[in-house]
């Protein structure tokens, strides 16, 4: 019986590190998730329509330099009108790289068409449209807040750099967890049979 107790014991505490990063890991995964659902990369291959035309929207990159702002890029929307197009989004547009980046999510929520931005460059980052163009919302709902917040992850400004390290540290904690441990279980297995051979 004592064996047995042992052997449990000591598979739990093999298992036990596992017990905490679940929960993380967890937490992670379902951002990663929200995020692949609704955000759009590259930024041309958005599709929605917000009027209602039948027609796809146009997302474009437009390179507007602007040295007072820094940045020479603008995101602007356009939807059809008329056999024109009717420009109805214009804003501030970054792409340092892969991972710093303006993110975008286009989708629609109770009936209603939302745009949600993630940067550090936009003071707006949550749209609704209100029959004409899109306008800034003002009161945020769970989902848009939820979208912002797993576009924020993958990005450096947001918690990319924050799931690295926790990953890098997790592996040192576990590295220093099962060499402690294995240590221990190595010690007590040593002693245990320098204790029988001292008894016969």
């Amino acid at each position: 019986m004592k064996k047995v107790l042992l052997v449990i014991f000591l598979l739990f505490l093999l298992y036990a590190p596992f017990l905490t990063v679940r929960p993380i890991k967890n937490y992670y995964q379902n951002y990663e998730t929200i995020a692949k659902k609704y955000e759009c990369y590259p930024i041309e291959t958005c599709e929605t329509d917000f009027n209602g035309d039948g027609k796809p929207d146009i997302f474009s990159r437009i390179n507007e330099p602007n040295e007072k702002e820094g940045y020479f890029e603008r995101l602007k929307i356009f939807v059809g009108n008329d056999n024109q197009t009717k420009e109805i989004f214009n804003s501030k547009y970054d792409h340092t790289d892969g991972t710093f980046r303006t993110h975008v999510a286009v989708f629609e929520e109770n009936g209603q068409k939302k745009l949600v931005v993630y940067d550090t460059i936009n003071t707006e980052q949550f749209f609704y449209w209100d029959g004409n163009k899109l306008s800034p919302t003002l009161k945020r709902t769970q989902l848009e807040l939820e979208i912002w917040k797993a576009m924020s992850l993958n990005d450096d400004t947001g918690g990319f750099n924050q799931k690295i390290a926790i990953d890098l540290t997790f592996i040192f904690m576990f590295g220093l967890y099962y060499f402690v441990l294995l240590s221990f279980i190595g010690m007590y297995f040593y002693f245990q049979n320098k204790l029988k051979l001292k008894l016969s």
